[in-house]
């Protein structure tokens, strides 16, 4: 999603369109409960991943840090405001997570920095 929004809004953005990828965190929702689904169809390959998020293996404890209302309130704010970023985070999770991801991949590319170079002309 990521990638095809970033597409996107250099595609429009001539047109004045403008797109805004938000990607919240845990919100205390039903996601978790009558209305998850699982499916029958399994691929033991990825049963060591899969079981995880298979719903008889979920626990919803309803202490997600997200409030819905307060999350929609945010967005709607966010667009009104007329000064969307291209990423929304929601939530102080999704925050944590986002600055994980940014750590580690900078780490792995000052590790390989001197490989990646090696393909330039010099």
């Amino acid at each position: 999603m990521e990638l095809l929004t970033e597409a996107l809004a250099k595609e429009t953005e001539h047109l004045g369109i403008r797109t805004m990828l938000v990607e919240p965190g845990a919100f205390r929702t039903n996601f978790y409960g009558d209305g998850l689904r699982g499916t029958e169809s399994r691929i033991s390959d990825y049963d060591v991943l899969a079981d995880r998020y298979r719903k008889e293996n979920l626990v919803n404890n309803r202490d997600q840090p997200g409030d819905p209302v307060k999350g929609g309130e945010v967005i709607v704010d966010t667009i009104l405001s007329g000064k969307m970023p291209s990423r929304l985070l929601l939530g102080s999770d999704a925050v944590q997570t986002a600055e994980n991801v940014m750590k580690d991949r900078l780490q792995e590319t000052e590790k390989w920095k001197d490989v990646s170079c090696r393909s330039d002309y010099r």
